[in-house]
């Protein structure tokens, strides 16, 4: 690989951690300083194109398609992106052929499977947006958004009992992102073994969102999360992140253990103080209704990190990711209210830092031995 385009990957990779904290002017400028370098590259007219998307600038989103499109005819998530682009404007008529020739070209595109059953919704073809929903659960049967929508049409549609279902489904995705970790074998290139501490979050009691918002207000409130949760990521260094619905999993790596828990702490306390403020919470204070509170469960351990296939980042993959989730998943959903758990991996390494309560030993489902967990009360 020549000094221009590796030197073109790296502004394309900045581009990318850019763009993921919303931050679209810096984002362009790295894409355009990567198509200097290298302007045959089809991946970066395209996620050029998804920023400029992002900023209801649809000509030139469309423009950067096009190019991408030039440059590789084949490439499906393009034509995805295009079809999606042409739904938001209304041209729905547009859209379909766009996704249609994503999944001709790559029958596993899930997300155009999704965007497909969401069309053809809209236009009230029900049974065909059903077909397109169970080609996406085929494919995935973790892709949450596919179980989601499936359950707010099949409500549309006046089938009740199984929306619920899918719904209820969809809620169980989101609280076991480790099972993709289970079963999708991935090997990344040049592992090493180092202290990572494991963040996981979601939302306390979330499943009425989905039941009481209907789609498009069920979007924007996913699209305001994730907005603020990747802002507050950047803010605190997270080294990798991920949201899926209404949970996060961050990742701190820096190589000081002390430092990588106190920025999971401090990560969950700017959440715990900035979440009132998302538009949905805001509702229900109007209605004189309790806000939504989140919760989170942290551990630190020694794990594998790398760059695994489908990243452009390195993260962390193992058993450590499972205790953290554990902890929120079992300690924190019993507790009430806003909580930030630490098991004591974690707790020893700030134990000067911060006031904690010892809640007991914990049985953890697939974690072997009693597990010590400690709630967060505040920094000294």
């Amino acid at each position: 690989m020549g000094s221009r385009t590796m030197e073109a990957k790296i502004w394309f990779a900045k581009g990318n951690d850019l763009c993921k904290v919303k931050d679209y002017k810096r984002a362009i400028s790295c894409y355009d300083k990567a198509l200097e370098l290298d302007p045959s590259d089809a991946h970066t007219w395209c996620n050029k194109g998804v920023v400029y998307a992002a900023e209801k600038e649809t000509k030139k989103a469309l423009s950067c398609y096009d190019k991408a499109l030039a440059l590789d005819p084949k490439y499906s998530q393009v034509w995805c992106n295009k079809g999606a682009l042409f739904m938001e404007e209304g041209n729905y008529k547009n859209a379909v052929v766009c996704f249609e020739e994503a999944i001709r070209l790559r029958p596993d595109n899930i997300s155009a499977w999704c965007n497909r059953g969401l069309l053809l919704g809209k236009v009230h073809r029900y049974e065909e947006a059903l077909v397109s929903y169970n080609e996406a659960i085929r494919i995935d049967s973790n892709y949450t958004q596919a179980w989601h929508n499936k359950g707010v049409l099949l409500k549309r549609m006046g089938r009740w009992e199984e929306g619920e279902q899918c719904q209820r489904e969809a809620e169980r995705v989101v609280h076991s992102p480790t099972i993709r970790e289970e079963t999708v074998k991935e090997e990344a290139e040049d592992t090493r073994e180092m202290s990572v501490t494991i963040l996981f979050g979601d939302i306390a009691g979330s499943t009425p969102i989905a039941d009481i918002l209907n789609q498009d207000e069920y979007d924007k409130f996913i699209r305001e999360f994730d907005s603020m949760m990747l802002q507050i990521f950047s803010e605190f260094y997270a080294s990798y992140h991920e949201t899926y619905g209404d949970g996060i999993m961050v990742q701190f790596f820096s190589g000081s253990a002390s430092i990588d828990v106190m920025r999971a702490v401090k990560t969950s306390l700017r959440i715990k103080e900035r979440f009132p403020d998302i538009s949905y919470n805001q509702r229900r204070r109007f209605e004189g209704k309790e806000p939504f509170s989140m919760r989170f469960g942290i551990h630190t351990g020694s794990c594998k990190v790398g760059l695994y296939p489908g990243s452009d980042r390195e993260r962390a993959k193992g058993y450590v990711l499972n205790v953290a989730k554990r902890i929120e998943d079992e300690v924190a959903r019993s507790a009430t209210g806003s909580k930030i758990l630490l098991s004591k991996a974690s707790m020893d390494w700030v134990r000067d830092k911060m006031s904690v309560n010892f809640l007991g030993q914990f049985d953890l489902k697939g974690i072997t031995g009693k597990m010590e967990v400690w709630e967060f009360e505040k920094m000294k």
